[in-house]
């Protein structure tokens, strides 16, 4: 028997650069494959005839204007998904390379980092406590010699206790 083409490709193709053409014609493929499976199931896994695909290439005839639809709803999917990949990439790239410029101007701006464990934020603490530790020693003085009036050494050595006194305990007979 000889073998009867639908020439199908040619309904749906209308030049090499028809991508949507191209869709349509892949989704007939795919549905004529899913027409042969259903064949096969209803009829005990025999393969359909020529008759019967004849007969399914003329039905097909009649919705390539659904396949060039369904097909330009494809391609517009997939546009639209590529476009917004795209914008998201791009968006993406702009921000990377914003950052790095931005790191780039303040990078040399920031002071290096403390090195050793006593640098930084407890070293100043430390700092800071002995200078304050010493202003008030030395105002402690500036206002105590200023209250001893004229005999500095003396009002300090009277405020240290003397040790070394002895305290004589004779009964006077």
């Amino acid at each position: 028997m000889e073998r009867k083409f639908s020439y199908l490709f040619s309904q749906l193709v209308q030049d090499e650069n028809d991508m949507i053409g191209h869709i349509a014609y892949s989704l007939y493929k795919s549905n004529k494959i899913e027409f042969i499976k259903q064949y096969k199931i209803e009829h005990e896994d025999k393969n359909p005839t020529e008759d019967d695909l004849h007969a399914y290439h003329k039905a097909v005839k009649t919705s390539i204007p659904a396949l060039r639809i369904q097909a330009e709803q494809i391609l517009s999917n997939f546009t639209q998904l590529t476009m917004d990949e795209t914008i998201f990439e791009i968006e993406a790239d702009i921000k990377n390379n914003q950052e790095k410029a931005l790191k780039d101007i303040i990078t040399p701006l920031i002071p290096p980092k403390p090195k050793g464990p006593w640098a930084g934020f407890w070293m100043g603490v430390l700092v800071k406590g002995v200078q304050t530790l010493i202003l008030a020693i030395i105002l402690f003085f500036l206002i105590f010699a200023r209250s001893a009036k004229d005999d500095f050494w003396g009002t300090v050595k009277n405020l240290i206790p003397d040790g070394h006194t002895t305290t004589n305990n004779t009964n006077a007979n």
